[in-house]
């Protein structure tokens, strides 16, 4: 079986595993995903420029070095990998859940890191509402 033929199976037969990949794979596109909501939370132009994803904060707001954040970043992106790989059960609802927990743990944990921020006197008004 070629390469194009197994890809077209794994899509028809597993589309949970596929879209829990996506995850895997999308991590920065999800801290994207959560700082367009927090923009439009807060009422803001998407179509303007802006530095409020969470590697613009770490790294210009705290001061960390661009190699510390992407080595954070690496960390947190192994972290839910290895935990789809290895506690994750080979079947379609145990993907969604694991894609739907990791979400949701991911979404806390930025809400938490831009709290921790505001509280910290880091996140100054021009930043945040």
């Amino acid at each position: 079986m070629d390469d194009v033929s197994y890809g077209r199976s794994v899509l028809r037969h597993r589309p949970s595993f596929v879209l829990s990949l996506n995850l895997l794979g999308d991590y920065f596109l999800f801290l994207g995903k959560c700082c367009i909501v927090h923009r439009l939370l807060l009422r803001e132009n998407l179509r303007k420029a802006h530095r409020k994803h969470a590697y613009h904060l770490m790294a210009n707001e705290l001061k960390m070095g661009h190699l510390k954040v992407s080595l954070l970043y690496m960390a947190l992106q192994l972290v839910v990998s290895l935990g789809f790989i290895f506690l994750c059960p080979n079947t379609p609802t145990a993907h969604w859940w694991y894609l739907i927990g990791a979400s949701l743990v991911l979404c806390l944990a930025y809400v938490a890191f831009i709290r921790r921020l505001k509280d910290g006197g880091f996140y100054s008004h021009k930043w945040h509402r």
